[in-house]
């Protein structure tokens, strides 16, 4: 068995660390979804990261003199708090994405696939329901016992996932990506799930038997490992990001990241953040497909948290 997770590390680390060169372009989009042209190309760097990091930076350039996209000291202030439980499930989801992809592994290359879209929505769930507990106290206490029976209940009630992707938030995926927002209306039902203490009474292995759970999905959420990952991620009191796509990825989500945190007001400025960043990343040459699905699936449950929490409401009352 020690052979074998040594031999999917491996195969994980080369999947995942492998980069190629990176495509170029003369456009910069601020967060007001208008353009701005660049004079030169060589104006624009010629490696994704620095394209991004370029972007944000035209971005901190506008809101210092935009008080419509700076706001109050004050304002952003009560906003950082919304906006910090939202980039939780976006962090939380990279990091189960990664132990899912490892131990799903297992099963093979669609195990894989499946553990990380199990364990993606999970633990970017778990992490949310922490961060927003830290502000007001959640009557229900998440824990491994109830997120998996929250996870079958949601299986058992939803086939078609498509009614619950954002509504607010236009995520412009390309035509064959679009799946890679079920992650996003999974993480938003789970959530619904745990807070209003809605559980399935059956099993992970009677749910394997009766077909709501398939093979994989089953290997994940029985396996002896996936416990300790979760109460490890979710309740560890470490600030550290636990994943590892790359290093091109890793930047590139730590710049998503600093953006929405920073740089992001209302709806509009995550969708065009956000769109930004899915057109970046599949223009991209630098990286693996499986490695942008990951980035951008993230990034959709980052829309799905920031509606499910209703971060930008005009009622939402920001204290």
């Amino acid at each position: 068995m020690n052979k074998t997770i040594f031999s999917i590390m491996v195969s994980l680390m080369f999947l995942l660390g492998a980069c190629q060169e990176s495509v170029s372009g003369d456009e910069i989009q601020e967060s007001n979804g208008k353009s701005m042209i660049i004079e030169s190309s060589d104006k624009v760097p010629n490696d994704i990261v620095a394209r991004l990091q370029a972007y944000n930076d035209s971005l901190y350039s506008s809101a210092a003199t935009s008080s419509s996209i700076n706001g109050t000291s004050s304002f952003r202030d009560k906003l950082k708090k919304w906006l910090d439980i939202s980039v939780a499930d976006f962090i939380g989801r990279c990091e189960g994405t990664c132990y899912g992809l490892t131990i799903g592994g297992i099963a093979g290359p669609e195990g894989m696939a499946i553990g990380a879209a199990v364990l993606g929505p999970l633990v970017g769930a778990c992490r949310s329901y922490q961060a927003a507990n830290s502000y007001a106290s959640i009557p229900v206490k998440i824990t491994f016992n109830n997120s998996i029976p929250a996870y079958i209940k949601m299986k058992e009630d939803i086939t078609d996932y498509s009614p619950y992707y954002p509504d607010k938030i236009d995520l412009q995926l390309p035509p064959d990506k679009l799946d890679l927002l079920i992650e996003g209306a999974q993480h938003n039902l789970l959530l619904d799930n745990i807070t209003k203490n809605t559980f399935s009474s059956t099993t992970a292995e009677e749910a394997y038997a009766k077909g709501i759970l398939s093979e994989e999905e089953y290997l994940v959420l029985s396996d002896s490992r996936t416990p300790a990952i979760l109460f490890r991620l979710v309740y560890s009191n470490t600030s550290d990001d636990s994943y590892d796509f790359g290093e091109t990825s890793n930047a590139i989500i730590k710049l998503y990241k600093e953006a929405i945190q920073e740089l992001s007001n209302d709806y509009i400025d995550v969708e065009s953040i956000s769109n930004r960043y899915v057109s970046e990343i599949y223009s991209s040459s630098e990286l693996e497909e499986t490695q942008k699905d990951n980035i951008v699936s993230s990034i959709g449950v980052m829309a799905s948290s920031v509606e499910y929490w209703k971060v930008f409401d005009a009622e939402h009352d920001i204290e």
